[in-house]
């Protein structure tokens, strides 16, 4: 009888996901790479091979926060509970430099062009690393390009990280407005439109796994298509949704006032399977405030758009944010934005 060979055990990933929906998107996509791939994913990172953090860089709350988690799992590699750390996402994407500098026992760095190459960053780490122990070769940086603009079709859409009974459909990528306090279009670059084709098979392989909500999102759904041909836009999309069968919510995320149109209003009150749920971001009212903000295509728009709303979609539910403090904003400002929010009654803020 000959020798037993021995299986070879599959390198084992360990997740740390950190900001929004669309960056759990992204993990997904990640994740989804690395299951085709051969690795072993959703293993803790306390005992995982190597640990990939997925970072946040809005706000500077969210980049501290990032770091230190980054410099957790590094504490985990230092400990010897991991081979290598792998840094992505936002933080990645901006502060590469800085990160490096902070966390100099990271392995790698991913920007957000780079999710589909993540098994081979991981597969050029390791192999640095046994390189490194044999001829003190230096270890493997991989660094994000500066100027993001690819899209993604999911490999395995069906791979979903939320734990509950809905699932997010990234319907876009990027964002072409220039608001004065947002980094995101420096970070994802300019919008980025997925075909309607390639999100309606996504939609129906996720709803075909038991999920019943799909969340859409993007830095802005509204705007969704102005990229594509044929005048595709948000209800082109959502008319193809709403045509699939089964029992199953559709909920719209992150709305820009500018762009949600009376077309579309109309689409979701008549429609099977869209929540009567918008979550439009106003972030404030008086026009001074907006046009320092670079929201001045809101101006004419952001005093009515409620009552217009109420007025197509009589039981809709509304969410918004505001941001206050911005540089520039008077208590008389701020008495206007308090005046607007009493009058508009959202079922939802948050500032």
């Amino acid at each position: 009888m000959g020798d037993k060979v021995e299986e070879k055990k599959a390198v084992s990933i360990g997740f740390v996901s950190l900001g929004c929906a669309k960056n759990l998107v992204d993990l997904q996509i990640m994740g989804g790479e690395l299951h085709l791939a051969g690795f072993e994913i959703g293993v803790e990172p306390e005992e995982a091979d190597v640990v990939l953090v997925n970072t946040c860089a809005f706000i500077e709350d969210a980049r501290e926060e990032a770091i230190s988690a980054i410099l957790g799992v590094c504490e985990l590699k230092s400990a010897g509970n991991c081979i290598a750390v792998i840094v992505t996402g936002c933080l990645a994407q901006r502060y590469k430099e800085k990160v490096l500098r902070a966390c100099p026992e990271v392995d790698a760095i991913l920007g957000v062009d780079d999710l589909e190459r993540v098994p081979d960053i991981i597969n050029k780490t390791l192999e640095g690393k046994k390189a490194a122990r044999k001829n003190e070769a230096p270890k493997i940086v991989e660094v994000s390009t500066n100027n993001p603009s690819r899209l993604f079709n999911p490999q395995i859409p069906t791979l979903v990280l939320t734990g509950g009974p809905y699932a997010y459909l990234k319907i876009s990528e990027g964002c072409y407005h220039v608001c004065s306090f947002c980094a995101i279009p420096g970070i994802r670059g300019n919008l980025r439109s997925r075909p309607v084709d390639e999100l309606v098979n996504e939609a129906r392989i996720i709803l075909a796994s038991g999920i019943s909500e799909l969340n859409l999102i993007a830095q802005d759904i509204t705007s969704y298509g102005r990229d594509l041909k044929n005048n595709t836009n948000l209800v082109t999309l959502l008319r193809e949704l709403d045509s699939l069968e089964g029992d199953f919510w559709i909920r719209l995320l992150y709305a820009h006032p500018a762009t949600v149109t009376d077309e579309l209003l109309d689409f979701i009150n008549e429609s099977k399977h869209v929540c009567h749920y918008l979550d439009i971001p106003v972030q404030h009212s008086h026009s001074d405030i907006l046009r320092a903000m670079n929201r001045a295509d809101t101006v004419k728009i952001v005093p009515d758009m409620v009552t217009r709303i109420r007025e197509r979609i009589p039981d809709v539910v509304l969410r918004t944010t505001c941001l206050v403090g911005f540089p520039g904003e008077t208590d008389e400002h701020f008495k206007h934005l308090m005046d607007f929010i009493g009058k508009a009654k959202f079922e939802h803020l948050g500032a």
